[in-house]
């Protein structure tokens, strides 16, 4: 599956977090950039949501920034 930058943050512009998405870039942690912990798994269930996609529980963990999401989202 092919995703950009543009395309998850489309998936989750739509009131997911309350920090301004457009200044989020690919590596800025999402921690990093004021996302906290509810507010990311609003921005999973998003990104599920738009892309019919499933990520585990035990692999969000692992998921810090945008490039990381993407670059697991290309091997499903």
């Amino acid at each position: 599956m092919i995703v950009t930058l543009e395309d998850i943050l489309s998936a989750v512009e739509d009131g997911a977090v309350s920090v301004d998405i457009s200044e989020i870039k690919g590596d800025d942690s999402l921690a990093d950039a004021g996302i906290d912990s509810l507010e990311i798994m609003s921005f999973f269930l998003s990104i599920e949501e738009k892309f019919n996609v499933k990520f585990p529980d035990e692999d969000v963990d692992d998921l810090n920034t945008i490039n990381d999401i993407i670059a697991y989202m290309e091997h499903l």
